[in-house]
């Protein structure tokens, strides 16, 4: 330390961590701004000609900002220079309602909407959204590169949590148990992954926004969370990592697991947990060893943190209370935590703040100070050496409350202040100047306007209109049409209801992502004959839309049932019900559709498939679905005629697809292997039954997961007839012989150089070897074998056969990356000895 402390004016690293707890004033909603175009610098954002993000750099992500409910200018200028206008757009702001708005393309640029989902979690959940953001980037998958366990059921490597993800489009948001989540993002269809082994440590109680962008050379991850909304009796409690040199922990509450993989540069957000005493246990990150346990009281409507502090060569934790009564739109907050042993710290801003004095383990007393860009000065004292050190300008914003966490440096690194923002009520007037530094509008030509996010509310019942996901393209709209996202979970598909219930007879499925022609809402009922009268209770019919009280008001969504026509795959098309809380309803401009400003419907029109051999589906009701898991990426599960290994293949399903349970085959004295019969509805019409694989299907009850024990319990678990075989009918087709893939079952190896560079082919395992050729870098080869030490692999290229070096290929097994040493050993010819002779 003596080497750092010496320096009297050291430029130390400032960590800004985008924390944010949006309360949006009455009325408002709340936007956050992110900026990853690839190549520009930084930038301003004007909302309504007023500053309102300041500085916003490359694979950055503001805060939440709360703005008006209505129609609002945002305008974009290079950091520093209002006379430049780069681009101008109109938002249209709901009230209540967060939104991320997303810039991307430099071709095009402006702000993409996506729906932030802030409602409350289950307890030890989490939520994820994953956006595509590499403008004119090929689609891309999202799939594990590690498994996990959902919901009581192990998800191999390499499941699907969203395909075929194109620029600009959102998959989710869906809610999982919080824990660390790796991923792979590959481009659709193939192996060539452009992300590697993204760690996405999930934390409960916090909505994730997982952000690909960038290029297509050169992709990255942007991960922007947000605290979600509180109940009555919570408090919030952040939790920090502040000893760099221990490894990463995980923390559970009550034996939840809230905060993954926690480390010194990712604090949690102020997360609610309710008010009371809970018990606290932290173990070293991924296993089972304790670090520390104790409890922890949260007071309600209270913030504090709770931070690891390094003790010797162990740890310790103090809870630290977090003044938030001084913030306001106008008004930041800070204070400080000391995590350097035997240390005290004075840290000041560049305006004359001072924000305080602490100790090791202790934290400094509030300051409140007007919002501007600063640079924090600290006179850092550790046993009898002391120097003054200083930070890099960062953007204080009003409404926000900022943890400002003194990090120890080590041999390499010197000590680091870390700023933790919390937003509360961050506004218009909240930016640098605090409203007054304002830009007029209408300064260029309006960018082209943005997808608006949905407005939906989460529901537990989402599950129940889980079918069988089948992709289904967009019809082509005339210029004048309302149209509705399908918004559900990935894999799953909405019910087409013949009348606006959720008990009516479902007339066929909407796959996630489908586009449905919205024609009208639900209205009271009318004469189904020309001519005659209507209903009786027709006079009883209030419309909703009359009852609300302010016109900016909309109907409640899950209340709202929607007419709608869905162009079936086969060409004809299904007139039917669906539920407004499932679809992104949007009009002919692609701004969102006030519910109440759509024309009403007969609520007893029945609708009706014309022209389409789409069935419906089974009757769900006691209905055991057998879910298909456990596949590789491109694989599918064969469903066979008779239930043996080489029977005929009927047909090939991949991961997700939903098949109807009908019997199993219980294993023999043998331990041979168990079979499901099982019945499944293709999108196209007809029914397939045939026989799969127990090892990769999990099973549903109505919607929700169910063990064999427990079907067995139940009276569920049918046992079926070995005789039994499998047939199609209705019209179905059957599958196809696949194209022999020479990559299956294969380790194959991508050659991973700098572009235009290229990878020596060698004739024996040697680098002073004889060159047989040059293989481009992105080459793929199949790899035979290695050598017992793992260095050189034996591959074919151009014909010949020869050797490559391991150090500069990247390997896979069946889409699953692999370590050189699962590739088996090639036996080596022993030198021959030189001759000698004798005599």
């Amino acid at each position: 330390m003596k080497r750092v402390l010496r320096a009297l004016a050291i430029l130390v690293s400032l960590i800004v961590l985008a924390a944010a707890l949006p309360v949006a004033a009455q009325g408002d909603g709340s936007a956050r701004f992110v900026h990853v175009i690839p190549g520009a610098s930084a930038i301003d954002v004007y909302v309504n000609g007023t500053l309102a993000i300041s500085e916003l750099a490359y694979g950055q992500a503001s805060g939440y900002v709360n703005i008006p409910a209505q129609s609002n200018t945002v305008t974009v200028t290079p950091s520093g220079i209002n006379t430049t206008v780069l681009w101008e757009q109109t938002v249209n702001t709901a009230g209540s309602t967060a939104t991320t708005y997303v810039a991307s393309s430099a071709e095009t640029p402006r702000f993409d909407a996506f729906n932030d989902n802030l409602s409350s979690t289950s307890f030890g959940n989490t939520r994820l959204l994953l956006i595509h953001a590499i403008a004119g980037g090929p689609s891309v998958d999202v799939t594990l590169a590690e498994p996990v366990t959902l919901n009581g059921s192990l998800q191999d490597a390499g499941t699907a949590l969203a395909t075929s993800m194109a620029y600009s489009t959102s998959f989710g948001a869906f809610d999982l148990p919080a824990q660390n989540y790796v991923v792979n993002v590959s481009i659709t269809g193939t192996i060539d992954t452009l992300i590697s082994n993204l760690a996405l440590p999930l934390d409960a109680g916090t909505s994730h926004i997982a952000i690909i962008h960038g290029t297509a050379d050169n992709p990255a991850a942007l991960v922007a969370s947000s605290q979600t909304t509180a109940q009555a009796g919570n408090g919030f409690v952040r939790f920090v990592h502040a000893a760099p040199e221990a490894p990463a922990v995980d923390v559970y509450v009550n034996d939840s697991l809230i905060a993954p993989s926690l480390d010194p540069s990712e604090p949690t957000k102020h997360l609610a947990l309710p008010a009371g005493e809970h018990s606290v246990l932290i173990r070293v990150a991924g296993t089972e060893d304790e670090v520390l346990s104790g409890n922890l009281t949260v007071v309600e409507g209270e913030a504090q943190s709770l931070v690891v502090l390094p003790d010797g060569d162990g740890a310790t934790v103090n809870v630290f209370p977090d003044n938030i009564s001084g913030v306001n739109e106008t008004t930041a907050v800070a204070s400080v935590i000391n995590a350097i042993p035997d240390s005290t710290v004075s840290v000041g801003l560049s305006n004359g703040t001072t924000i305080g004095d602490a100790a090791f383990g202790a934290a400094s007393s509030a300051a409140s100070f007007e919002p501007g860009s600063y640079v924090a000065n600290y006179d850092l004292a550790i046993g009898d050496e002391s120097g003054t050190l200083q930070t890099n300008a960062t953007t204080f914003y009003g409404g926000v409350y900022y943890n400002l966490i003194l990090l120890p440096g080590s041999m390499f690194n010197p000590p680091q202040l870390m700023v933790v923002p919390t937003v509360l009520s961050q506004g218009l007037t909240s930016a640098p100047g605090m409203g007054s530094m304002t830009i007029a509008g209408g300064s260029m030509s309006s960018a082209e306007q943005p997808t608006e996010a949905p407005i939906a509310e989460p529901t537990q019942e989402q599950a129940a209109e889980v079918v069988q996901p089948v992709s289904t393209p967009a019809p082509v709209q005339s210029a004048d049409v309302v149209t509705g996202r399908v918004l559900l979970d990935p894999g799953a598909n909405l019910h087409l209801r013949q009348y606006p219930s959720a008990d009516a007879f479902s007339l066929g499925l909407a796959p996630s992502g489908t586009i449905l022609t919205v024609t009208a809402r639900e209205g009271g009922p009318v004469a189904l004959v020309e001519g005659d009268e209507p209903p009786p209770e027709a006079a009883d019919y209030v419309d909703p839309a009359t009852l609300l009280e302010d016109e900016d008001a909309d109907l409640i969504p899950e209340e709202t049932w929607l007419r709608v026509v869905y162009s079936t795959p086969d060409g004809g098309e299904i007139e039917a019900w669906v539920n407004a809380l499932y679809l992104d309803v949007r009009d002919s401009k692609g701004d969102l559709q006030r519910l109440a400003g759509l024309p009403i419907f007969g609520n007893n029109v029945p609708g009706e498939a014309r022209n389409t051999a789409v069935t419906p589906p089974p009757i769900p009701e006691n209905r055991v679905s057998a879910i298909i898991m456990n596949l590789n990426p491109g694989v599918s599960l064969n469903i066979r005629r008779t239930p043996e290994t080489g029977g005929e293949v009927l047909e090939r399903l991949p991961n997700g697809t939903a098949t109807e349970f009908v019997g199993l085959i219980m294993p023999d004295e043998d331990g041979a292997q168990d079979w499901v019969f099982v019945s499944y509805s293709p999108a196209g019409g007809g029914v397939i039954t045939g026989w799969a694989s127990l090892l990769y299907l999990r099973f549903e009850f109505n919607g929700r997961s169910i063990t064999l024990d427990e079907m067995n319990e139940r009276g569920l678990l049918e046992e079926a007839d070995p005789e039994l075989r499998g047939a199609i009918r209705g019209g179905a087709s059957q599958a196809t012989a696949p194209t022999p893939d020479p990559t299956r079952d294969a380790y194959v190896a991508e050659v991973n150089l700098n572009p235009g560079a290229n990878l020596q082919f060698r004739l024996t395992p040697d680098a002073t070897s004889e060159s047989l050729n040059l293989i481009p870098s992105g080459s793929r080869l199949i790899i035979d074998g290695r050598t017992p030490e793992g260095d050189w692999l034996l591959t074919n290229y151009d014909g010949q056969s020869g050797w490559v070096a391991a150090d500069f290929v990247v390997l896979s097994f069946n889409g699953r990356f692999v370590d050189v040493i699962e590739v088996p050993v090639v036996t080596l010819p022993e030198p021959e000895a030189e001759a000698t002779q004798a005599g």
